[in-house]
């Protein structure tokens, strides 16, 4: 049985304001943290509650309508009510997020610039986190604790898919640059779930750089 000292039995809040990473210049190993691939997509909460979803960015605008086919989502979470948080990304041919892709999709340009949107383009929902369930509050639960019952509820079928986590910062890191990702998240075992800036998150982008020679 996981875990859920600190779950609270209450309401599903109508709001929640996600948690966000500290920056952090350089990788590192600690066995009380865990590490997560940087997603490079759009944030977003999702509250589920009588078979349907809705998904609201880190401003607190409603995405719901903009990704037809996230609307299944409470069909693939075991769960009657749920809140999870997770990123909502489009993949190259090589798997990865790609920003770029994202923007094609919604058709929101640099600089806030609105054009044609291309629904075509599949976007997949990476959840990494799960701050309310079936009638508890896991805020104040322990984050390994709230990734177990994440990983418990989610079917692992598309477009919906667990965020894994791994226990070696360094290596996570140096795969992630050789793949051309974005960076890392390292994030404490043990913390709790706060709607704010947090140390308990941290962020470690990675900078690419390129050998010339100026003649």
């Amino acid at each position: 049985m996981v875990d859920l000292d600190g779950a609270i039995k209450r309401p599903m809040p109508e709001t929640v304001h996600p948690m966000l990473a500290t920056p952090v210049e350089k990788p590192f190993d600690d066995p009380a943290w865990l590490f997560e691939i940087k997603w490079d997509g759009y944030r977003a909460v999702a509250f589920i509650r009588d078979g349907k979803v809705r998904l609201v960015s880190r401003n607190q605008n409603d995405l719901t309508a903009s990704y037809h086919e996230l609307h299944d989502l409470p069909r693939l979470v075991r769960a009657q009510t749920a809140i999870l948080d997770g990123e909502i990304v489009a993949l190259d041919e090589t798997g990865r997020s790609s920003f770029s892709l994202m923007q094609q999709r919604t058709g929101i340009r640099s600089g806030g610039r609105r054009g044609p949107g291309q629904p075509g383009i599949p976007v997949f929902y990476y959840a990494f986190d799960v701050l309310y369930l079936d009638g508890y509050d896991l805020r104040r639960v322990a984050l390994e604790q709230r990734k177990e019952w994440l990983k418990r509820i989610i079917q692992g079928k598309d477009p919906v898919r667990y965020s894994e986590h791994f226990d070696e910062g360094k290596l996570l890191f140096a795969a992630a640059r050789s793949n051309g990702l974005e960076g890392i998240l390292a994030k404490r075992r043990a913390s709790g779930y706060e709607e704010r800036r947090s140390s308990e998150w941290l962020k470690i982008k990675i900078t690419q750089t390129v050998d010339c020679v100026i003649g």
